[in-house]
């Protein structure tokens, strides 16, 4: 797309679109992704923050709402991630893997983690466009472990 082309339709539904719901007006629409933030069910790349208010909880939106390598990665559905994660039987606990190789697990309960359909579809995207996160997470492993990640897949060395 050309940099300096604009979608006026596009511009306008961003500029009109709601920034804050009455929690109670909304909660049938909704679904937790972690903690305090929520997704509307018809729109889940957009994440909502609950927040009190005088009279309620409400949600706010929480901008920048979706980066450009997410929404390239969502928009092109032939794209195949290299991350992917898998949960046990129970949905306690989840493990991340990169190709085939498990890299961690983490317990999903001690994180909040309401829904894990969700979890499993936006920590791959995440991955794939945060190296700070992947660094940290290559870095928290077990010595022994870590360098036999290292040496199957040199590539996530100081992405």
């Amino acid at each position: 797309m050309d940099k300096f082309k604009l979608d006026s339709n596009e511009l306008e539904s961003r500029l009109n679109a709601p920034k804050m719901f009455k929690l109670e007006e909304v909660k049938d629409q909704i679904r937790k992704v972690a903690f305090d933030v929520v997704t509307f069910r018809n729109n889940p790349e957009t994440l909502w923050k609950i927040v009190p208010g005088d009279d309620g909880e409400y949600i706010v939106a929480n901008y920048p709402v979706v980066d450009d390598a997410i929404t390239a990665v969502s928009e092109n559905e032939n794209v195949k991630l290299s991350w992917s994660v898998e949960t046990d039987r129970l949905n306690k606990t989840a493990t991340i893997f990169y190709k085939t190789t498990p890299i961690t697990n983490i317990n999903l309960k001690s994180i909040k983690v309401d829904d894990t359909e969700d979890f499993k579809y936006r920590i791959p995207r995440l991955l794939s466009k945060n190296a700070s996160l992947v660094n940290k997470m290559i870095n928290d492993l077990d010595s022994d472990y870590k360098n036999q990640v290292l040496s199957l897949h040199p590539e996530l060395k100081n992405r």
